[in-house]
């Protein structure tokens, strides 16, 4: 028998505990549904939502957590589960970078709320347990701490508790032995409160910082021994995209090589044009280029659309503290909500599109216009001829509120800035203090995103012919 469910918990015989999270997390799927349907009514308050979370998803993912030490990989997983969670909180589309959401929110990582429940618990073994468990407990711990502990499997538990346990007791004069449960509690929360408050902020800058080696795998199974084979030489020279028009590419074609030029690139689709001498024209991707393309050429790294999002996020987030329109007082919950579809572009296709374009389709990124651009904030907001006609507000208020900043010229650019200091309520982008043209700004981007909905989403159709009336 490979595995056992015991009491919600799920045992294999080398304890992983990876047949535990993948029932948890079957679990909380089952429980998440109840918390979408809440939060469809884009009225209702972030708070609520959230309670609904924590209490039905949360306590289904981290049943049994208290008692379980997780590998890092598990506890990634997690993070993933909790991150969605926070996306879903704010409305995002599935496609957002949900990470984000999670930073914007300030919620709570996987490793901070598995080490809380673990000091609870430790707590209650040496103060509120019955008094039989206390004497199993000091009897298996005892040896444990020694390391003469005859139960091997259940030391990790223990010197993975006590190593915190040591750390916590370090940093401040509370004792777990003489604590009430308040004290000690209170004592746990502000410790991991300030050891990971910037866990989704090191995750986001770790998605858009340039790597230069190749991680170690994470599986320890034995790797199958294959016959070396030679290295590729390194490339000499590396070209931007649009430094390769001109270059001459060569793809083997059954037994006959064609030869062929670069003639443009399309920065929308990302891909480049091709012409063969025979005639024929093809599109290359990033990965035909590499293996078509000019020998020992590599292409300069492009950030795609998360990591164009979270440079933009990064450089407008508040420190430690929720995002502006999360903790803006003033703000309803359908104003929340907007605001951080806007810092996501959750509603865009540049955002709900992003997956399908990595697979060879970009064409899901471009606006529906005749204009075939990239649908972006600015493009949506301020370029989009489908919403040329209640368009107008909105630009003379954007053009007033960089009139006022003094730092911005009313054109394109300067309308994205205006509509992200809408969003995010940044200093940098108001250097010389408050705009007074601020609040105008934000009614009149409410209104401009409600009218375009419904120009979008709301098609006339002409009515069904009716069949000939006989005489």
């Amino acid at each position: 028998m490979p595995s056992c469910k015991f009491l919600g918990t799920v045992l294999d015989r080398e304890l992983t505990w990876e047949r535990h999270i993948v029932h948890r997390e079957t679990q909380a799927a089952d429980a998440l549904f109840h918390v979408r349907q809440l939060a469809s009514h884009s009225t209702l308050g972030l708070k609520h939502v959230t309670r609904e979370w924590e209490r039905s998803v949360a306590q289904s993912l981290f049943y049994g957590a208290d008692a379980l030490v997780f590998q890092q990989t598990q506890l990634k997983r997690l993070n993933s589960e909790v991150a969605r969670g926070a996306a879903l909180v704010l409305g995002l589309h599935h496609t957002a970078t949900p990470a984000i959401a999670a930073d914007m929110l300030q919620w709570r990582n996987a490793e901070q709320r598995v080490q809380h429940t673990q000091m609870h618990l430790l707590w209650e073994l040496q103060h509120t347990a019955p008094p039989k468990t206390r004497r199993i407990y000091q009897a298996l711990i005892a040896p444990t701490l020694h390391r003469e502990s005859t139960h091997a499997r259940l030391q990790a538990w223990h010197v993975h508790t006590h190593a915190l346990l040591a750390e916590f007791e370090t940093a401040n004069s509370t004792r777990i032995s003489t604590a009430s449960k308040k004290e000690w509690g209170d004592h746990v929360q502000s410790f991991l409160r300030a050891a990971h408050t910037d866990h989704w902020l090191e995750q986001l800058k770790a998605r858009v910082a340039p790597t230069s080696a190749v991680p170690p795998p994470t599986s320890q199974r034995p790797q199958r021994v294959c016959a070396p084979r030679p290295a590729p030489l390194p490339a000499v020279r590396t070209l931007q995209p649009e430094e390769f028009v001109g270059e001459v590419v060569t793809k083997q074609v059954g037994d006959d090589l064609e030869v062929g030029t670069v003639t443009s690139y399309d920065p929308h689709r990302q891909r480049w044009h091709i012409r063969y001498r025979s005639g024929a024209t093809a599109a290359f991707t990033a990965s035909h280029m590499a293996a078509h393309g000019p020998p020992r050429t590599a292409c300069a790294l492009q950030p795609g659309t998360s990591e164009h999002a979270i440079t933009e996020y990064l450089l407008h987030r508040p420190k430690n503290a929720p995002a502006w329109c999360v903790a803006a007082p003033a703000l309803s919950a359908y104003q929340r909500r907007h605001w951080a579809k806007v810092i996501t572009s959750s509603d865009l296709a540049v955002c709900r599109g992003k997956y399908t374009s990595k697979h060879g389709d970009s064409s899901r990124q471009l606006c529906t216009c005749k204009s075939a651009a990239l649908e972006t904030i600015e493009h949506f907001y301020f370029e989009c001829a489908a919403y040329a006609a209640v368009r107008q507000p909105l630009t003379d208020a954007a053009t007033e509120w960089c009139k006022l900043s003094a730092e911005h010229t009313p054109d394109t650019g300067g309308f994205r800035q205006a509509l992200l200091w809408a969003a995010t309520d940044s200093q940098l982008l108001t250097p010389n203090g408050p705009n007074t043209a601020g609040d105008d700004l934000r009614k009149r981007a409410l209104e401009f995103y409600a009218k375009a909905k419904a120009i979008r989403h709301n098609k006339s159709m002409d009515a069904a012919t009716q069949p000939t009336q006989s005489a």
